[in-house]
């Protein structure tokens, strides 16, 4: 996996312009609460890397008007992030969008404790 400074990346309109807020919008918060209390990993501020997907294809299709508005298809996006991460959908990754909010426990968990 890639870390968060070399991940794959998409235009949207303007760096603070309306269609990446909104894709902020539709990631960060839900990431986050999905990750809070570590329900579906058993490990908080983690969530699954196949929730992640869903929640970013659905931000993208959000923000740019969807296939109707002339911009991006969740089920196009969800394809590329399936070809592009190969690593199973049950693997865990950060779902706290603060490097310093990230714990050891965290830290240990998505490097498989290595250092």
């Amino acid at each position: 996996m890639p870390s968060l400074g070399s991940g794959p990346a998409i235009c949207l309109e303007g760096g603070s312009g309306k269609e990446q807020n909104t894709a902020h919008k539709h990631t960060d918060r839900p990431a986050q609460r999905i990750a809070k209390n570590g329900t579906s990993t058993g490990v908080a501020g983690t969530l699954k890397l196949g929730q992640a997907k869903g929640i970013s294809a659905r931000a993208i299709e959000k923000a740019t008007g969807g296939k109707k508005g002339g911009g991006c298809d969740r089920k196009d996006i969800q394809k590329q992030l399936d070809e592009l991460f190969k690593a199973h959908n049950d693997t865990l990754v950060r779902g706290v969008k603060d490097a310093r909010k990230v714990t050891d426990v965290i830290r240990d968990i998505l490097n498989g404790g290595k250092d």
